[in-house]
């Protein structure tokens, strides 16, 4: 029997005490006990090791697809986004989204933040030095953290280098991620300067900025390094669970007067100028054009639209999260729905106002990353909760075989795989798309196009990184079509139970007539009778038809 004695860092009798290292000398603090309890929390693990190791990969693996591999998310709507969060929750700090430099179309404090970077500027390289990277969406991750401390210690351009070779996914997600610390690092930069002539001329005065700029610079946009016990638990297994939940309560500390009704009322004001009234533009321009009547609730909730005079592309820029839905869907629904004479248009939007604020945008979404995918296509046609719709149509799961259910979009692969195995086509896509954050479809959409005749490049909507910024035309599928078949389906429920009034029934039979029509514009698109522009023209009239007579 071996025992073994070591000296204690901490003095007995005493409670809430740690013990530091200054200045190469140990010194002991006693701590209020509820300041103790946080700093014994602090980047604690809360699973357990092999529950880390059973549903860790797959949520990194959605989250890396979705968010830090995808050129569309890094270097286009992310960067859009946090500029218009910048300037609205930096105080007064930034006084607009976007400069003139290297041309309008690129934000500003990415650009200055990458330059910044690229001369080694003391403001970026000490907000580097602190770990302000560790504060991005993909920093909060216990692998994120081994590779920034290897990286830490590498020393010279020859260990870089061998560094990327041996890292080289991280090396080309911290490529993509720049432009997410752009925001931060102009910030930082400000809230030091801040920092420094209040406190500059003390013995830790400079000290003290930097800690007061860190914490700036990690809570002016998502402040993904806040979390709590239970969240960092779930956020460990479901992806993007504890960001949904901290951009919500950034909204709520900034509107609520919790940081001060100054900047509550700053906030508003910019909000409004930046969101609501071009929001109210746009609709002014937009509202009698079938193209944006007809875009879904979760798209014109999620970006601006324009139509482009010349060529006809619709175009759209990302809104902010959770301003984005207050400040400028939900004005832009409510004198739409009074223009169209349409409550239902409110109601949809309100929905995904609501989502935007929840942990999760449906009851699926609480299911761990490992599971999600399976669950959502195992039961009769499956479900995509993120579009609200079926994931293969009731009607070609009630017509054909699982290995024939597939269209004219889906990939060879799946439809190799369906065939070999008997699995649905449709269903196999999905299931590569979601377990891989939409870049292992994307992927193999890719190869596809260059070594088979399938093509997937339909329109800009459909080019890399960029097609984010564009829109397809959604008539024929679009706000009106849905509402029909929600419609159609009530009225069939309100018939089987023998309680359809008159009017009822005729709106059903006419509604029924219309969807037998819509299937035989669909099976005249599949032979290639028609094309899909054509289909969607002849969808729409039948569609339009319907409100017409009844709505």
């Amino acid at each position: 029997v071996l025992t073994v004695f070591r000296q204690s860092t901490l003095p007995k009798g005493s409670e809430n005490i740690v013990a530091i290292w200054r200045k190469g000398k140990i010194e002991h603090w006693q701590l209020d006990k509820d300041v103790y309890k946080v700093m014994m929390e602090m980047d604690k693990e809360v699973l357990p090791p092999i529950v880390r190791m059973i549903f860790g990969p797959f949520k990194r693996m959605v989250q890396l697809g979705a968010v830090g591999l995808s050129p569309g998310f890094s270097l286009v709507r992310n960067p859009i986004r946090d500029s218009m969060q910048l300037l609205i929750y930096s105080k007064g700090r930034v006084k607009h989204p976007f400069g003139a430099i290297q041309g309008a179309w690129m934000n500003r404090p990415n650009l200055e933040a990458l330059w910044k970077e690229l001369k080694k500027d003391p403001a970026a390289q000490r907000w580097l030095g602190m770990g302000g990277q560790m504060s991005t969406i993909m920093g909060q991750d216990r692998l994120e953290t081994k590779r920034r401390l290897e990286q830490a210690l590498v020393k010279g351009w020859k260990g870089q280098t061998m560094m990327t070779f041996k890292h080289p996914i991280d090396a080309l997600r911290q490529l993509l991620s720049f432009p997410e610390s752009g925001p931060r690092i102009v910030m930082f930069k400000k809230m030091f300067e801040e920092g420094m002539r209040k406190w500059g001329d003390q013995p830790d005065g400079e000290f003290a900025a930097a800690i007061y700029a860190m914490e700036g610079a990690q809570d002016v946009t998502v402040n993904f390094t806040r979390s709590g016990y239970l969240s960092a638990a779930l956020n460990g297994m479901i992806p993007f669970f504890n960001p949904r939940i901290q951009g919500a309560a950034k909204f709520y500390r900034v509107f609520s007067g919790r940081e001060g009704w100054q900047q509550a009322a700053m906030a508003t004001a910019n909000a409004i100028a930046w969101i609501t009234i071009p929001a109210m533009v746009l609709w002014l321009l937009n509202k009698d054009d079938d193209w944006y009547q007809e875009l879904p609730d979760w798209e014109r909730g999620a970006y601006w639209h324009f139509k482009d005079p010349f060529t006809g592309t619709i175009m759209r820029i990302p809104k902010p999260f959770e301003l984005g839905y207050v400040f400028g869907s939900m004005p832009e629904a409510v004198v739409n729905s009074a223009y169209k004479k349409d409550p239902e248009r409110v109601t949809g939007q309100v929905w995904e106002m609501v989502k935007s604020f929840l942990p999760v945008s449906h009851p699926l979404g609480m299911l761990p990353a490992i599971i999600k995918p399976a669950v959502e296509v195992s039961v009769g046609p499956g479900w995509d909760p993120f579009r609200d719709r079926h994931i293969v149509s009731p009607y070609m799961a009630d017509k054909r075989i699982p290995a024939d259910q597939f269209n004219k979009y889906t990939t060879e692969t799946a439809k190799l795989i369906g065939k070999s195995l008997g699995l649905s086509p449709a269903k196999t896509d999905y299931i590569i798309s979601n377990y891989t954050g939409g870049l292992g479809l994307q992927t193999i959409r890719f190869f596809e196009s260059i070594t088979t005749e399938q093509e997937f490049v339909r329109g800009p909507a459909d080019w890399p990184a960029i097609g984010t910024l564009f829109s397809r035309d959604s008539r024929g599928r679009g706000y009106t079509v849905r509402r029909m078949y929600k419609r159609l389906h009530k009225l069939n429920q309100r018939h089987g139970s023998r309680v359809a009034t008159l009017d009822e029934r005729r709106e059903r039979r006419f509604l029924q007539m219309t969807a037998d029509r819509i299937r035989n514009v669909k099976r005249s698109l599949e032979k290639g009778f028609i094309t899909p522009e054509e289909a969607a023209e002849r969808t729409h009239k039948l569609s339009q038809r319907w409100v017409e007579r009844f709505r």
